[in-house]
């Protein structure tokens, strides 16, 4: 009776506490403001009557330390403009996305903007720095990511000052290398970010919260040998052998039994050994589904061998030990086919934008 007592009261305590958690999640404190009704960052497609326009043209040469857990580079890019008007571009230019302000080099190349024939005002610069580019992982280790470069003027708004993607002559070296990926092209395109702010000024919102800039993004892969031989050969091997414990005699029951703990052990340390290297997101990623098939595969083998030591025990006969090395190839068959058909679904799943 006492027993009895203390487990409901044991399961009512984890009701109540799962209860509390739940509304501890759901409740949005009263007192935090949403974010502003209008912030965004959308394509811009109509460019205001009177606006300055900027041709912005970008061309990385070198990137390097590219960090997916902190989803920043570093690269090395040259950045040209080429205007006509009044308002120089060059001294109220900002990179949006650069991590790190201070530590961001800029140096033109020419001591005054140059007069072309055409009467416009031409600048080149080199530009070294540390960029944020959230990455989505949720294809890894087959994923695609951009690595942006963002330009925005920090003083005039989009009524004053444009900038217009040199889509002729961007681009990128054949010299750049990003090792573990590979480079499958670039884009860009003009943009509007919209600060639904009037950053302390008394006039009206409106246009001074709204600033036009153009964004470079150099669109990367990562190497499909990364998949096949870092990380699914691996886990191959496990399961191959985690298979052959169904190729053992149904006689040698310890063999049989211990085998899947081991290689379920084992697939935990693999899966360990490379999300450490990945940041803490609350979904799982495209490595993460293949390895929920493999565990279901080594449990369903470590239940099979289970049933079948205790059918052997209790009946041993050689009649009853080779309806269970059948049943055992049969099995084998249908988890390989059913590991390989949910493989081929999660992969064909990766999104391709």
């Amino acid at each position: 009776m006492t027993m009895r007592f203390w487990g409901v009261l044991s399961l009512c305590a984890v009701f109540a506490f799962l209860v509390q958690l739940t509304s501890v999640d759901a409740a949005s404190p009263p007192s935090l403001n949403p974010m502003r009704a209008g912030a965004a960052l959308v394509p811009l497609l109509h460019v205001a009557p009177g606006a300055q326009q900027v041709v912005v043209g970008v061309y990385p040469t070198t990137v390097y330390e590219l960090n997916v857990e902190t989803s920043t580079y570093y690269a090395l890019a040259y950045v040209w403009l080429r205007w006509k008007g009044d308002i120089d571009p060059t001294a109220t230019l900002e990179f949006t996305n650069a991590v790190e302000q201070g530590g961001l080099t800029k140096k033109n190349l020419l001591e005054k903007p140059q007069t072309l024939p055409d009467g416009s005002h031409y600048q080149i610069m080199t530009v070294q720095g540390r960029f944020f580019q959230p990455f989505s992982l949720l294809d890894f280790p087959l994923d695609r990511q951009t690595l942006s470069i963002s330009v925005e003027d920090s003083t005039h708004g989009h009524d004053q000052l444009v900038y217009v993607p040199d889509d002729q002559d961007s681009g990128f070296g054949a010299m750049l290398k990003i090792p573990g990926w590979q480079i499958l092209g670039w884009r860009m395109e003009k943009t509007l970010q919209d600060y639904a702010s009037r950053f302390g000024d008394m006039g009206e919102i409106g246009s001074a919260s709204r600033y036009a800039g153009v964004r470079f993004e150099l669109v990367i892969q990562r190497s499909v040998s990364f998949f096949l031989w870092k990380l699914l050969l691996p886990l191959l091997i496990v399961l191959g052998a985690n298979w052959l414990v169904l190729l053992l005699k149904p006689a040698l029951v310890e063999v049989r039994t211990a085998l899947p703990a081991t290689f379920l052990l084992a697939l935990v340390f693999l899966q360990k050994s490379y999300s450490d290297n990945l940041p803490t997101i609350g979904s799982l990623v495209l490595m993460d589904k293949i390895y929920a098939v493999a565990y279901l595969v080594v449990i369903a083998t470590m239940i099979q061998v289970i049933v079948t030591a205790t059918w052997v025990q209790r009946a041993d006969s050689p009649i009853l030990e080779a309806r269970v090395a059948r049943f055992d190839k049969r099995s084998l068959i249908v988890q390989i086919v059913f590991f390989a058909v949910a493989v081929g679904v999660i992969v064909a799943s990766v999104q391709r934008a």
